[in-house]
């Protein structure tokens, strides 16, 4: 990830409360949010270079920064 990713979903409108957290390798949460659109923009352009971990719903994905 180089400054901002997108978080795509079915249908937002089936998800009212969907939120995302980020968090980094010892599990301290960095960034948090809800998820308002189907194609949602998150930055994470303030992280220094390192792997992180994002959380939708019951769903976590481990990403880079640069």
């Amino acid at each position: 990830a180089n400054g901002v990713f997108f978080v795509e979903t079915q249908s937002i409108a089936s998800l009212p409360d969907l939120t995302y957290r980020i968090t980094n390798l010892t599990g301290q949460t960095l960034s948090q949010g809800h998820i308002n659109t189907d194609n949602q923009p998150i930055s994470v352009e303030s992280l220094p270079a390192g792997m992180y971990f994002i959380s939708v719903g019951g769903l976590t994905q481990k990403f880079i920064v640069k």
